[in-house]
């Protein structure tokens, strides 16, 4: 009897672990495709578009600098 009871409670939490990594499957697979379509979109995009790059602002002097010597 008890070897019954273990068989369902196994087969059911398999069956519940399954539903579980199918779920984090499709989330993987819908993030994926979002990121193909974000690759493709940046390949696309020609090289000399300086117009739609953010300026990079330089470091002020004040800043220290790390030292190199041991």
């Amino acid at each position: 009897m008890l070897f019954v009871f273990g068989a369902f409670a196994v087969t059911f939490f398999f069956l519940l672990e399954r539903v579980r990594l199918g779920s984090a499957i499709r989330k993987a697979r819908k993030q994926l495709k979002k990121l193909e379509k974000e690759v493709n979109a940046l390949r696309t995009n020609p090289l000399d578009e300086k117009a739609n790059l953010p300026e990079i602002e330089p470091e002020s002097e004040g800043t220290p600098e790390k030292a190199t010597e041991a």
